[in-house]
């Protein structure tokens, strides 16, 4: 009986998967491990609205194998990119999208081509290692893990006294205190030793009472060979009086 369930389980997924509803975004042919051959990718997606797609699936066919993959990402603007991240010689593909909306972030898939398997890796944990808080006088530290830096926000006392943030003393009076840190605001291959291994470097947004309120950005350099983080700054959102 087990063997039978998941034989019928197995044709029920590939209905939904190949339906009438998935429409080609995008498809090439393209050397991913320097054999004599051309491997086929194609990327399909659900037309939401003329520009927004959803539920990419990303198919790569190489020799008679065919590595079929739900992305899990929606978006608009998508753009496959190929580079060598790990090392191994062989052309990994990049997928970023944009999410619109008021963040109007970069959502992405990275996805390691071995020749024999497409394996998906995620840079995303390192942000949860980031926080930011709001300090009395008009200062926002920002730390990563051991490291950390301030950020003077004395440009924009007298709005933060005028909603309450601050006091007159300058003490922060608000109840929640933390920034908030947004997702990939950029995110593009980055051969930072210019030895043919791509890093990817980007940036993510931080806010500080609401999404509107810009502190700066996190600038990045991530290695996905070394599997870590090579280099992190933070800059800074001023605001100007224009007349």
């Amino acid at each position: 009986m087990k063997k039978s369930f998941f034989i019928i389980f197995l044709i029920i997924t590939s209905i939904l998967v190949f339906s009438d509803d998935y429409q080609v975004v995008y498809k090439t042919k393209i050397n991913l491990d320097s054999d004599k051959s051309l491997e086929h990718v194609t990327l399909k997606g659900k037309k939401v609205s003329e520009i927004y797609w959803g539920s990419f699936l990303l198919t790569i066919e190489d020799a008679g194998t065919t590595f079929d993959i739900m992305t899990g990402i929606d978006g608009y603007n998508p753009k496959i990119e190929y580079f060598d991240f790990n090392g191994d010689g062989y052309k990994d593909i990049l997928l970023t999208t944009r999410s619109g909306g008021s963040g109007n972030y970069i959502m992405y898939d990275l996805y390691l081509y071995t020749g024999d398997d497409v394996i998906s890796y995620d840079i995303k944990p390192f942000i949860k290692d980031i926080k930011g808080f709001f300090m009395d006088q008009y200062k926002a530290v920002i730390s990563y893990k051991d490291a950390f830096t301030y950020i003077d926000l004395s440009d924009r006392k007298k709005l933060y006294q005028e909603i309450k943030a601050y006091d007159q003393y300058g003490r922060f009076i608000k109840n929640y205190n933390e920034l908030m840190i947004g997702g990939f605001s950029e995110l593009e291959p980055f051969d930072f030793g210019n030895d043919g291994t791509y890093e990817l470097k980007g940036s993510i947004a931080i806010s500080g009472l609401y999404h509107a309120d810009s502190i700066g950005y996190l600038h990045f350099i991530y290695s996905v060979k070394k599997d870590k983080l090579l280099w992190l700054e933070v800059s800074k959102t001023i605001y100007v009086n224009v007349q």
